[in-house]
């Protein structure tokens, strides 16, 4: 073979050009990760920053809320609230490309794995079911409630400290686990471990991705947050794997006899049949979709009690009462309508985003008021109105009872249902134009139904069992992180065992 060959031909040049884009690639992120550290050299501390509902109130605007201004940021559209009618359940606007672009589920590890309508809406399909099954998870939920609690917070009658934050996030992933995965792994700390370290990872690539654009398909394969979320789902694949056989075999043995399962293994197998899927996928997507999102919802709420522990005694009795009456039910969960207001005042105020409703334009677009929304453009609908003043009086202010008197009010003015459930989306799991804190729309939270259920007899069980307060309350306000809406994760709990009032 020449030497110009050899040294021109199409597998060197290709080697070279590799070898190049590789340097370049290598150089940005070791660039983007010195950056950082002098960033975190300089602020001494997380890149957050309070948090103040105060600041976002419209009481006295500088827009009236017909002027308030749409913002653009080059592809992107930020629009006010006005717009949450149209823009909810708009055909031409995309939710999965929504998705798609803030999840970023084309990369690997952030992906799905399979294709088809069952990949689509697996998610999506196994919140609805197990909404309906609510009544069938109370059991579980709260033995599994109870077995965590003593495991981790104990029975010791002095005051000893916990992450509040942590300790949020493993008693959520145990439960979750319970319904998703089943008994055999939801105590098993390593599949815990894994669940939690997919979400940590997820966070982080979503939120270091965006910043390398066009290079994200070259990046993602280096950047140590991507490579960390693909071992996780390698690691979860024997645990997934072994779990699944075992209940594919006991069906075979079983037939037409086959054990009635709640958890969401079985669920997903059942209704996939011959459908190719990814069971590790599916799990670790579920867990992702409902573990961060509740474990913050129980931080902030249980922050929120400490917070105003005149709330403590009044949640307790109406704890007592209810339960004493209707036992472990769903009608009971339904009944505790000053829990629900605090969980409901909690996220009014402290919603995981200050936006929502992300869609991508499939076509353009013109709203009723002229408004153009381009082709390809994402679209954000901005959440200010759980912060004015106009929409819940002294809105800044944390009230416990705020949503009380608003069904109360719907009550005398003959406005509640015939099942006695509040119109105008006062309970915890409605959502409406001025509280979308679970979005809005056709494609509201579809969990919301289990998350709400799934908090309620966390907070029963932490309210009877235990005195609870904050250790430094300055150490425990919300922060913002970009859009998002965090209590800080320094925060610490100080908790005591006490008799309560009722066994559960």
């Amino acid at each position: 073979m020449a030497l110009h060959d050899i040294l021109f031909g199409p597998f060197p040049l290709t080697l070279g050009i590799l070898s190049i884009s590789l340097y370049w690639v290598l150089w940005y992120l070791r660039r983007g990760k010195q950056a950082q550290a002098q960033t975190q050299t300089v602020t001494d501390g997380p890149p957050f920053y309070p948090f103040d509902p105060a600041a976002l109130d419209r009481k006295e605007p500088y827009f009236t809320q017909s002027e308030t201004p749409i913002l653009t940021f080059g592809n992107s559209m930020i629009l006010p609230n006005r717009y949450a009618h149209e823009i909810r359940n708009n055909d031409h606007l995309s939710f999965r490309d929504g998705l798609e672009k803030d999840f970023l589920t084309t990369v690997p590890g952030l992906e799905a794995l399979f294709t088809g309508t069952f990949h689509n809406d697996i998610v999506w399909d196994t919140a609805s079911a197990f909404s309906r099954q609510i009544s069938a998870l109370i059991e579980p939920l709260s033995t599994e409630t109870g077995i965590f609690l003593q495991e981790n917070w104990g029975d010791d009658a002095e005051w000893h400290s916990i992450p509040l934050n942590d300790s949020m996030h493993l008693l959520i992933a145990q439960l979750t686990a319970r319904i998703f995965i089943g008994e055999e792994l939801c105590r098993d700390r390593a599949w815990i471990q894994l669940d939690i370290s997919y979400t940590a990872h997820r966070t982080a690539a979503i939120k270091e991705l965006p910043q390398y654009g066009r290079l994200i398909p070259i990046v993602h394969w280096f950047l140590p947050s991507c490579r960390a979320l693909r071992a996780c789902v390698r690691a979860a694949r024997p645990f997934v794997e072994r779990v699944l056989e075992a209940r594919r075999e006991q069906a075979q043995g079983q037939g037409k006899k086959q054990r009635e399962s709640i958890d969401a293994l079985s669920w997903i197998d059942g209704v996939a049949g011959r459908t190719k899927y990814d069971p590790t996928l599916t799990q670790l997507r579920l867990a992702y979709a409902a573990v961060h999102t509740t474990s913050d919802m129980m931080a902030k709420v249980v922050a929120a009690i400490c917070e105003h522990d005149e709330l403590i005694q009044p949640l307790r009795e109406e704890i007592v009462a209810v339960v004493k009456e209707h036992g472990w039910s769903e009608a009971a969960l339904a009944k505790m309508v000053l829990l629900d207001s605090v969980l409901k005042e909690t996220q009014r105020l402290e919603p995981l985003a200050s936006f929502t409703l992300s869609r991508i334009a499939r076509e353009a677009v013109v709203l009723s008021d002229g408004t153009r929304i381009p082709k390809g453009t994402q679209v954000r609908l901005t959440t200010d109105n759980m912060w004015n003043s106009s929409v819940y009086p002294d809105a800044a202010k944390f009230d416990g009872y705020r949503f009380v008197r608003l069904r109360d009010q719907d009550t005398a003015t003959g406005t509640a249902t015939a099942t006695g459930t509040p119109s105008g989306g006062l309970s915890f799991v409605s959502v409406s134009a001025n509280h979308m804190g679970f979005g809005y729309g056709k494609h509201a939270c579809p969990g919301r139904f289990f998350a709400g259920a799934e908090t309620k007899i966390a907070l029963c069980h932490v309210l009877l069992k235990y005195d609870v307060e904050l250790v430094d309350g300055g150490l425990a306000g919300a922060q913002t992180d970009g859009m998002m809406i965090w209590r800080d994760k320094r925060a610490m709990l100080r908790v005591r065992r006490r008799s309560g009032e009722i066994e559960v």
